[in-house]
């Protein structure tokens, strides 16, 4: 349904424009991105647990340009860009783990995570736009298409927690290294020969890596966490400085959900150890600086 959803938006606007284009032109772009990924936050006690900071990457591509008269016309791309936030989470938590002797032990504690998330999308502009102060100064707003190619994320864990029979765990840290598309449920990282973590709870041995994949604690997975189709609004502006050369700003909002309800999960409650899912809609927010070329 997505492809043909894609092939019919390309179809229209190439017939839109093969039928009112005066003239085509064409242009490439490059330039920097400031991105998060915002939902509903997790709170305790009416404090949050959750922050959606900014990540920095980049982004390039090209397109084609349909002129329909000389202050007016249609334009669509293909442009490679980095998405992504600063995740972080503090505060109360819970953790499951299995002991050597294949028992499973709950525990409640303080969970600090802090993971820089990267999403590499190739998206699809399809845009109109207007031209006004002398031709100077460019607006533009459409759709994008956006398809994820790669996910990935890196950062540490610290947990610190108690069993129901007053078993302490001391703080540990485990080093976060994900990569969501091919990380394996159970999976340690490339450990690169750090030394396990191993403490005693409730009398009985546990063992963790040091270093650990996107879905160490499953123990099965269908999909990846992030999906892999994204749609958004698009409006932005460019300044020519001459007949081609170009600065530009551009905003894109993410209608869909960009994580995948199967594994996202409350990391504040639970049920006696089962995941509680929380169903709630994560967007993409993009804002990108860019120097172009249209000729």
């Amino acid at each position: 349904m997505k492809r043909l959803f894609l092939f019919f938006v390309i179809v229209a606007f190439i017939s839109t424009s093969s039928a009112v284009a005066q003239e085509w032109g064409y242009g490439f772009k490059t330039g920097l991105n400031f991105s998060q990924i915002v939902g509903d936050a997790e709170s305790a006690d009416g404090n949050s647990l959750e922050s959606f900071g900014t990540r920095t990457g980049f982004h390039v591509g090209g397109g084609v340009v349909a002129k329909i008269t000389d202050f007016f016309g249609l334009k669509a791309g293909l442009v490679y860009t980095q998405k992504g936030t600063a995740y972080k989470y503090s505060g109360q938590s819970f953790k499951t783990f299995t002991a050597s002797t294949d028992e499973t032990i709950f525990t409640t504690g303080t969970r600090n995570v802090s993971l820089d998330i990267t999403n590499s999308y190739l998206t699809i502009p399809i845009m109109a736009y207007v031209k006004v102060l002398n031709r100077r100064l460019e607006l533009f707003g459409g759709v994008e298409l956006g398809f994820l190619v790669r996910s990935r994320g890196e950062g540490e864990l610290r947990y610190e927690g108690v069993t129901p029979t007053g078993s302490v765990l001391n703080e540990y840290t485990q080093i976060l290294v994900y990569d969501y598309f091919k990380d394996e449920p159970g999976q340690a990282a490339d450990e690169a020969g750090l030394d396990p973590i191993i403490f005693i709870l409730d009398g009985k041995s546990v063992i963790l890596d040091k270093e650990v994949g996107a879905y160490y604690e499953r123990t099965e997975k269908d999909g990846s966490y992030y999906n892999i189709f994204d749609v958004g609004l698009v409006a932005g502006t460019n300044y020519y400085i001459n007949r081609g050369l170009y600065l530009g700003f551009t905003f894109t909002y993410g209608l869909l959900d960009a994580s995948n309800n199967d594994f996202d999960f409350s990391k504040l409650t639970s049920d006696n150890g089962t995941l509680l899912p929380r169903n709630d809609i994560d967007h993409n927010i993009n804002y990108q600086i860019s120097v172009g070329f249209g000729f």
